[in-house]
């Protein structure tokens, strides 16, 4: 078998519009990175053998939401950066704390930020506690 017809040099592409991958075989398997949801058929050609899969890449599912720190306890007038962390049904975990809807249950106490650049900036007014919450899609995180 010559370079050419190394698995190395396999070949793959996508041929639907929502996902399309193209990318070498490696001696793992092709790579493929996802890019929405959707479905499209790959196919493989080496040495004149073909080959096809089908791939369907659905939406993660967010589970829960984790924020962190989880307690805080601040004097009236400091500030406080709080961080969301979405739990998918896939595994994954990456940060959404600009994307989820921050809330403080008293208002008086702390107040926290939905503003651009300043997302989970939370700053506390006079001494008490405040329940601080994250919530995306229906699912709410909490924190104090």
């Amino acid at each position: 078998m010559d370079s050419a017809d190394s698995p190395r040099n396999a070949r793959t592409t996508g041929e639907s519009p929502v996902i399309h991958s193209e990318g070498r075989a490696d001696t793992l398997g092709t790579r493929s990175r996802r890019a929405a949801a959707g479905s499209t058929t790959a196919y493989a050609a080496l040495s004149g053998i073909t080959g096809k899969a089908v791939v369907n890449v659905s939406q993660a599912k967010l589970t829960s939401i984790t924020i962190a720190p989880v307690t805080a306890t601040v004097t009236a007038g400091v500030t406080q950066q709080f961080k969301a962390t979405g739990n998918y049904d896939n595994g994954s975990a990456p940060d959404i704390t600009t994307q989820v809807t921050w809330a403080s249950s008293d208002i008086t106490v702390a107040q926290i930020s939905n503003a651009a650049g300043s997302n989970g900036l939370a700053s506390s007014l006079v001494a008490g506690t405040s329940t601080i919450t994250a919530t995306l899609g229906g699912v709410v995180g909490t924190a104090t």
